[in-house]
C-alpha cells in the first residue's frame, strides 16, 4: 500500500478480516500504525517482509496456500496466527517482534514447510503449542526475551528436525509432548 502523503508517512491499517484473495499479498517496507486484520483470510502468499508493524497482526484462521513471509519484520505487538493453515513455509527470521507477554501466537498452526525463526529477536514467548510442521523448525542465532518461557512448544508434532543453536534465552524452552521426526 502507498499512500499520497510523505515517504516516511504511515498507512494507519489494513482490515481484511474474512477476505478471499485469490493470489498474493505484498505489503514489503510498509509501515502499518494499527493492528493488520487478516484473520480467516484466504490467499496465496502473504508478503510483509521489511514492515514496521506497530499494532502486530491478527491472522488467526488464515489460510494461505503458500508461505507466510515475515522476514525483517518490526512489530511492537503481538502476531497471531493461532490455528492458521499454511501451505509453504513461516519465515521470521531477523524479525524484531516486541510485544508485552506473547510475541509470536502459533498454537495449533498447521504449516506444510519449514518454520524459519532464525536471528530472531523476541520480547515475549514465542508459542507454537499444539503446531503441526510438516518440514523442520529452525531456531538459530535467536535473542528471546520473556517473562516466563521463551519458547512454548508443547505437543508440537515436526515431521523434520528442530534445529535450535546460539540461542540467547532469557526463559525456558519448553516442548513437553512434543513429537519431533527427522
Amino acid at each position: 500500500i502507498r499512500g499520497d502523503g510523505p515517504a516516511d508517512g504511515e498507512t494507519p491499517g489494513l482490515d481484511l478480516e474474512g477476505a478471499r484473495l485469490d493470489g498474493d499479498l505484498a505489503l514489503i517496507r510498509c509501515r502499518l500504525s494499527e493492528t493488520v486484520l487478516i484473520r480467516r483470510a484466504q490467499l496465496t502468499n502473504l508478503f510483509l517482509s521489511k514492515s514496521i508493524l506497530t499494532g502486530g497482526i491478527a491472522a488467526d484462521g488464515l489460510t494461505a496456500a503458500g508461505d507466510v513471509d515475515l522476514r525483517n519484520i518490526e512489530a511492537a505487538d503481538e502476531i497471531r496466527l493461532l490455528g492458521a493453515k499454511l501451505g509453504g513455509d513461516l519465515c521470521c527470521s531477523d524479525a524484531s517482534l516486541q510485544a508485552k507477554e506473547v510475541a509470536l501466537s502459533g498454537d495449533r498452526m498447521e504449516v506444510a514447510g519449514n518454520v524459519w525463526l532464525d536471528a530472531i529477536e523476541a520480547v515475549g514467548e514465542l508459542r507454537l503449542a499444539g503446531a503441526k510442521l510438516g518440514g523442520e523448525l529452525y531456531c538459530n542465532a535467536a535473542k528471546l526475551r520473556a517473562t516466563e518461557d521463551a519458547l512454548v512448544a508443547d505437543r508440537m508434532e515436526v515431521a523434520g528436525n528442530v534445529l535450535l543453536s546460539e540461542i540467547d534465552a532469557a526463559g525456558a524452552l519448553r516442548l513437553a509432548g512434543a513429537r519431533l521426526g527427522g
